[in-house]
This record gives structure tokens, sequence and C-alpha cells, in this order.
């Protein structure tokens, strides 16, 4: 944030599109599209997602509600449209420093953080909530719902390796 804060805007969006194009997840969701890429990190997030919140994941899953239909939102916008500007400052600062893990890893904070209200929610009122902007979400309750998952760090790099490995086994094969 003390590039939006200190910089000229022109140097600032410079910046941070050099940053984003050099981010794997995201430079996968905008510019090679890359499907297979795409596909395992929500694999992924939907894995961790059934482990920590086991009676929200089967809810959405009755109700049809895919994580497609809001986690590539959020990725998108970097969580901007969903915090207020100190955190989603936070949030991008974090995602900079350790890269994309700490995307997957604020998905699942904010729906641990309204796994009550989305567990007695009907479809409708999900989507709201998914996409609501809250007004005053304290840091405190963000910081420990989001340290609660520990590090994914580790277990999202395991993935992303054994993806590019299949990826140069399938180019291999068709060579």
């Amino acid at each position: 944030t003390l590039l939006i804060r200190k910089l000229p805007e022109k140097e600032t969006f410079i910046i941070v599109a050099n940053l984003i194009i050099s981010n794997c997840l995201i430079s996968n969701i905008y510019f090679w599209k890359n499907e297979p890429y795409i596909h395992d990190t929500e694999k992924f997030f939907n894995e961790k997602f059934e482990e920590f919140m086991p009676n929200l994941y089967a809810h959405f899953k009755k109700l049809g509600v895919t994580s497609d239909l809001y986690l590539y939102d959020w990725f998108e916008s970097l969580f901007t449209q969903f915090f207020n500007f100190k955190l989603s400052g936070i949030i991008i600062d974090l995602y900079l420093i350790n890269g994309e893990y700490i995307l997957i890893q604020t998905a699942l904070t904010i729906l641990k953080l309204y796994e009550d209200e989305l567990l007695n929610s009907p479809i409708i009122d999900i989507f709201k909530i998914l996409k609501k902007s809250p007004n005053a979400l304290d840091f405190v309750k963000f910081n420990t719902a989001f340290q609660a998952f520990g590090n994914l760090k580790q277990k999202f790099n395991e993935a992303k390796f054994n993806h590019e490995v299949l990826n140069i086994k399938l180019n291999i094969v068709n060579s």
C-alpha cells in the first residue's frame, strides 16, 4: 500500500502491473487462460474448504454454490471490493510478499468469518453475503481467523509443483 500512497499514479500502476503479471495465479487467470492451472488452484481451494469447514462445504454443494461463482471475483480484485482500504492494503501486501497462497487463505478466512450466517442462508442470500462489503470488519477477528488456517504455503507449493511436473510430463509425451 505504500506504493499507492507514495508514488505517482503512473509509476504505481506500472509496478503493480509488473508484480501481478509475474505472479502465477493472477497471470494464469488473466493473460494465459491456463485452464489446468486454474482448475488445480480451484481444486486445492475446494479441498481446503472441505477440510476446514465440512458443514459449510456440504451446504454449498447441496445448493449448487461452486467456488468458481465467487472465488475468481475475489482473486481478480485482490479482495479490494470486499474489505475496507486498510485491510485490502494488508492483503495486497501479504500477497505481494508471500505469494498466491495468501489469496486462498484469505478466501477461506472470509468463509470462516461468515460460516454461521452462510450455513443458515438460502442460496440467494449466500450470494449477497459473498458479494457484500463489510463496513467494519474487525481486524483482530479477521487476523485470528486467518491465522487459524496455519500456513498453507507449503501445501500450496506442493500442489503447484505437482501441476508443473504433470505439465512437463504431458509436454514430453506430446512431443
